[in-house]
């Protein structure tokens, strides 16, 4: 059980604050996700080495990932190519501009949109808040592989929707659901936790950026270059 010290509650205090101003509640839910990737994608013992082994890999943000205010939040959701099991070794160049010498070179970039409300949400708008007012953001992950000398081998592109409501019965809950989240460690996954969201949101787009290296292993595959010049 974690204890809830004075910190921690008013760090809870002014997580809480915007909705409970506003006298709305949120919620933020995975309403279109695409499926889940099996991982990791090569799980090998620790004492067992590939024979030819495998290839080495450079991760790459393009530039408006990588400026200084960013970097850090965004980070995390690019550590698919590491915990893969795909690449002997797997280096970090932010922005793309150091010169690295490895097998392959992934490209790796997130786009969020604001696809058009739809009819749903007029309802809640026009009530302000007191029908439920649903607003979707489309994460967009996309996956561009080169091998060692820079050639194009190809590109993956997955995308997953998430939607926030808000509604103003969902206040109550986000507060109980932050005080029991704050105690006792529940309220994952249920996306009525104010503390979480920025989480939640990172997994997600974690997932996204799993699943375009998913498909872009079963696509072409990762072999290291004596490997491929055999195959």
């Amino acid at each position: 059980m974690t204890r809830l010290t004075a910190g921690r509650l008013a760090r809870l205090v002014l997580v809480l604050a915007l909705p409970a101003t506003t006298g709305c509640g949120f919620a933020q839910l995975a309403s279109d996700e695409p499926e889940r990737a099996d991982w990791p994608l090569l799980a090998l013992p620790p004492d067992v080495e590939m024979v030819p082994p495998r290839p080495t890999a450079a991760v790459r943000m393009r530039h408006a990932l990588a400026d200084a205010g960013t970097q850090d939040r965004f980070h995390p959701a690019f550590r698919a190519p590491f915990s893969s099991g795909l690449f002997s070794s797997v280096t970090y160049d932010v922005g793309g501009c150091a010169e690295t010498t490895v097998d392959y070179f992934l490209d790796i970039s997130l786009e969020v949109t604001n696809p058009p409300l739809g009819l749903s949400a007029i309802p809640g708008a026009l009530t302000l808040g007191c029908l439920p007012f649903p607003w979707s953001r489309v994460h967009t992950a996309t996956l561009h592989v080169r091998d060692g000398l820079g050639r194009d081998l190809g590109r993956t592109e997955v995308s997953g929707e998430l939607t926030t409501v808000v509604w103003t019965p969902l206040l109550p809950l986000n507060l109980a659901v932050a005080l029991l989240d704050s105690v006792l460690g529940v309220g994952p996954g249920s996306g009525l936790s104010p503390t979480r969201w920025e989480s939640e949101r990172i997994a997600f787009q974690e997932e996204l950026v799993r699943v375009a290296l998913a498909r872009a292993h079963a696509r072409f595959g990762f072999l290291s270059p004596e490997r491929a010049a055999r195959d």
